[in-house]
């Protein structure tokens, strides 16, 4: 039921981008129960990131054309309908008030993570030649994921979808370049910083700890149930994808 209320908020926030002076409104609180709303309506920066996302996929939506919209439009929804659950907050019970800093954190990562996403989505398709100084990439080549001795994956996060992964990705590869997407033997697509030298995730946090914080739930792996590399970034201006037997920049 949440998903769905969900879906028809998204709806009338894009039907207002539609008909209305392509400035998206202002997230609307007043009377909703839903257990998503009253984690993003307990904080302003959950807030304006909601305004924030609504705003890229109308951006989005000029940017790749009415033929290619019904794919994003897709992806959105199906995105709304698990990002809350990622979170740990379910459709039919109410989160902890006051809201603890942990999940909105969650919201937040989230949040900066789809927007990402929509701001890069097809941005690059069709373009006949790459950026000026930018190398073109290939597909990433195959190699073990499983480490050995004191080296160590820090693990970020986990996902079904391959595009929140990607996401995620993106928003953590400003200070970790080392950043890859891989896919486990259960299909799990997970986002693992690394390889690093440490057998100890406080000692990871300590260490980066003047950079993008890690999420609460980071842990290290040595990758023994990684079966294949999705995407990773491959310099600051140029990241890379191989995913369902295409590559494409990121």
């Amino acid at each position: 039921m949440q998903a769905v209320v969900e879906v028809r908020v998204l709806l009338a926030l894009m039907l207002g981008l539609i008909l209305g002076s392509g400035t998206a409104a202002a997230f609307e609180c007043a009377g909703l129960t839903m257990p998503s709303s009253i984690v993003i309506c307990s904080d302003p920066e959950l807030m304006r990131l909601a305004d924030e996302r609504q705003a890229a996929i109308y951006e989005a939506r000029a940017r790749i054309g009415e033929d290619r919209w019904p794919e994003l439009w897709e992806n959105q929804k199906a995105w709304v309908r698990s990002y809350a659950a990622t979170c740990g907050v379910l459709p039919d019970r109410p989160p902890q008030i006051p809201v603890p800093i942990s999940l909105k954190e969650c919201f937040r990562q989230a949040a900066e993570a789809r927007i990402a996403f929509i701001r890069a989505y097809g941005g690059t398709e069709g373009a006949s030649t790459p950026s000026p100084g930018a190398a073109v990439d290939t597909a990433a080549p195959a190699r073990s994921l499983k480490l050995s001795g004191d080296q160590r994956w820090v693990v970020l996060a986990s996902r079904r979808d391959a595009d929140e992964a990607i996401g995620i990705a993106r928003y953590y590869s400003s200070d970790f370049q080392s950043v890859l997407v891989v896919k486990a033997s259960n299909g799990i697509y997970a986002v693992i910083i690394g390889p690093e030298h440490t057998t100890s995730i406080q000692a990871f946090r300590e260490r980066s700890k003047s950079l993008r914080p890690l999420p609460g739930d980071a842990f290290l792996s040595r990758g023994d149930s990684w079966s294949e590399e999705i995407w990773r970034l491959r310099s600051p201006l140029l990241a890379e994808m191989n995913y369902d037997g295409k590559t494409r920049p990121g």
